[in-house]
């Protein structure tokens, strides 16, 4: 009897062993033809990012296998979620497309290669709660219109936050992109090879505690302005870039913002800093065909 219980225990043993292994693995996959209940290894897939994101280990990557949607998630832990090779999609009507709340402080979450869908009734299409680093890169999101209807939240309470976009399009949503942390901790903010386009309000809208470094990006054809910094405690450095077709281009409320080598063409208001706000130039940026030019800054 008692090597017959000790069989049973040995075995019960590697039963869940094996099942531990399934679910914690480095690596897992996501498929248009998965489902949730496979280990989401490469030859038996799940179905859906959040199906998978259990099964997977603090630190490692999931990965669509072909093309498919693959649903919204909430991130909980330090992951990869590459799409890379494959259409890997997330549709969020009514609700967030992908949020974000890892508490650890030195916390990494990278999302590459998506898109994310809300169809005309999305709320937040990347809503980071809490995170130290988010890099987000070649990744699509639009149809997010449903109250805030916000592409990208930053609202990270987690101290000198990092958030990169990197050829990121943001396009047709209320909002572009929001940078509002909690809690007076500050963010800074890397935008590089990108478009904030078709919003109905702002582009970028940086309310406070942001610090934001932009270049090589198009700004442009927004319902309010595009680029908006709120509140002293933000400020906005902006190379290389084109900030077009919007109601004002840039609009500094206490806030500073840096112009070089950028183009203001064809907004209504081409700048407007109030309560304090300054908009400054290093004299090579061409300001030309607005409605309205409201400063006369040297180009």
């Amino acid at each position: 009897m008692r090597s017959k219980a000790l069989a049973a225990t040995i075995s019960l043993s590697i039963m869940l062993c094996a099942t531990f292994a399934h679910a914690q693995a480095t690596r897992t996959w996501v498929s248009g033809v998965g489902d949730d209940v496979n280990p989401c290894s490469r030859t038996a897939p799940c179905k859906t990012f959040a199906g998978a994101i259990s099964k997977t280990m603090s630190g490692g990557e999931i990965n669509a296998l072909d093309p498919g949607g693959f649903g919204a998630v909430t991130i909980t832990k330090p992951i990869t979620i590459d799409g890379l090779g494959a259409f890997g999609s997330v549709l969020n009507s009514s609700t967030n497309g992908i949020t974000i709340n890892t508490p650890g402080a030195t916390d990494t979450v990278t999302l590459r290669h998506l898109e994310i869908n809300g169809a005309g009734s999305g709320v937040r299409g990347i809503n980071i709660v809490n995170c130290r680093n988010v890099n987000v890169q070649d990744v699509k999101i639009y149809g997010q219109v449903l109250s805030p209807g916000i592409g990208i939240f930053i609202g990270s309470g987690i101290a000198n936050t990092n958030v990169g976009l990197f050829d990121v399009a943001v396009t047709g949503n209320t909002q572009g992109a929001v940078c509002s942390p909690t809690g007076g901790v500050s963010v800074n903010l890397t935008i590089e090879n990108s478009r904030f386009s078709q919003n109905s309000a702002n582009g970028i809208d940086l309310v406070a505690n942001c610090r934001a470094e932009i270049s090589h990006t198009w700004i442009a054809q927004n319902g309010a302005s595009g680029l908006l910094a709120e509140a002293a405690s933000t400020d906005a450095n902006i190379a290389n870039s084109w900030i077009n077709f919007n109601l004002t281009g840039i609009t500094a409320t206490s806030a500073s913002v840096w112009l070089y080598n950028s183009q203001l063409s064809h907004n209504f208001f081409s700048m407007s800093a109030v309560s304090g706000g300054t908009i400054n130039t290093h004299g090579n940026n061409a300001v030309l065909n607005n409605s309205t030019n409201t400063l006369p800054l040297p180009l």
